[in-house]
């Protein structure tokens, strides 16, 4: 059975102007899993050189807790207390095609990372034994400091 609190789905802005600022309690964890589709229009293909933040959670002592992004447009990010993975995509993020990215984490198994529902990057030791304080500002679209 699903947690109500975890039946929870949002609206990702379209572009890294547009950003969306909630409250939260979602609690301590060990494991998550975040989903999301993006597609990039051959307008927005060169701003995306460094860093494109799609989520991040903190709070006062911990500003950035969790936060999931792509850099460049060839890897999926997230860091967990400001310690970043990288996640290499297969075949990096196209132009103008909408696609889907599913990255699940526990802190016994580490991270995958799914593209278009087909594996294509692992990493066991992600953050192994870790566990996330969920209570505070979750922030879609940007990093907190941001």
């Amino acid at each position: 059975e699903v947690p109500a609190k975890a039946a929870v789905v949002l609206p990702l802005p379209r572009d890294t102007t547009d950003y969306l600022i909630l409250d939260v309690s979602l609690g301590n964890t060990n494991k998550f899993t975040f989903c999301t589709w993006v597609i990039l229009f051959e307008e927005e293909a060169s701003p995306l050189t460094d860093l494109y933040t799609k989520l991040s959670i903190g709070s006062g002592n911990q500003p950035d807790q969790l936060v999931l992004g792509f850099w460049k447009r060839t890897n999926f990010f997230f860091s967990i207390k400001e310690s970043p993975v990288s996640l290499k995509l297969a075949g990096g993020i196209e132009s103008n095609s909408l696609q889907h990215f599913c990255l699940v984490w526990n802190s016994t198994g580490g991270a995958i990372l799914y593209q278009n529902a087909e594996l294509v990057s692992a990493n066991e030791h992600a953050f192994k034994d870790a566990s996330l304080n969920l209570d505070g500002i979750l922030i879609i679209g940007q990093e907190q400091d941001s």
